[in-house]
Order: structure tokens, then sequence, then C-alpha cells
């Protein structure tokens, strides 16, 4: 894949774990975490493998050496010509 294609797939798995952990929370926020056990569990497993996802995603970016280490906001990446 090419930093670009990396790049689309790390932000559209960040908006699915925000979106994951808003759900989330309002589930936990109206007290249904035992009334949908099931779905509740579900929304685990979804966050789980996006962000194994999109940690495996950072570490192949690494590979290309696109990435620097260092700060970066959460969920998106610095890279090598990005101004500090």
């Amino acid at each position: 894949m090419t930093e670009e294609e990396h790049r689309r797939v790390i932000d559209a798995l960040q908006d699915v774990i925000v979106e994951t952990q808003e759900t989330i929370e309002r589930l936990e926020a109206a007290g249904m975490q035992e009334a949908l056990a099931e779905d509740y569990h579900q929304l685990f497993e979804v966050l789980d493998r996006a962000n194994r996802q999109q940690r495996q995603h950072t570490l192949e970016m690494l590979d290309l050496g696109v990435v620097r280490p260092g700060p970066a906001s959460p969920g998106r990446l610095a890279t090598s010509g990005s101004a500090r």
C-alpha cells in the first residue's frame, strides 16, 4: 500500500473508533449494558479490531519510513514532511 492509502485507512479506522467509543458511552449512560449485553460486547470487539488494524497500518507506514516517532494528535500521524 502507498502512504496515502495507509492514511485513508487509518483515518477511517479512527472514525470507527471514535463512533464506537461514543456508542459505548451512550449505552453506559443509559444503563443499557445488561439489557443489550451481546451488542455491548460486540462494540468492544469492533473497538479492539479497529485499534489493532490502525496499529498495523501505522507499523507498515513506519516500515515505509514516512512516519516519524513523536507526538501527534490522537488518531492522526505526524509525517517526516509535517511542520512541528
